[in-house]
């Protein structure tokens, strides 16, 4: 149930223990504002990958990177998806 999942903080996990030896580059973000003034910055560093809040299989997860400017490259993860160039 969706309200279980936001109590347990399943993805909230990941930034909770980023700063952990088995820890990784999480960020997270709480705003579409916040994903718009911060994420072209991540992306000059390299493709990121976003999740969303809750989801499962590859549901609500995507591999993002800069295609040019102001362009992405855009995938999700679930099985059968194919890659979309926009803006």
């Amino acid at each position: 149930h969706p309200e279980a999942v936001r109590r347990l903080g399943t993805k909230d996990v990941l930034y909770d223990t980023r700063h952990l030896p088995f820890g990784s580059d999480v960020h997270r973000i709480a705003s579409p504002a916040q994903l718009a003034a911060e994420l072209p910055q991540r992306l000059a560093a390299g493709p990121r990958v976003l999740k969303q809040h809750r989801g499962h299989s590859g549901i609500g997860v995507w591999r993002v990177e800069s295609a040019g400017p102001d362009r992405l490259r855009v995938r999700h993860a679930q099985r059968g998806s194919t890659t979309q160039v926009m803006d």
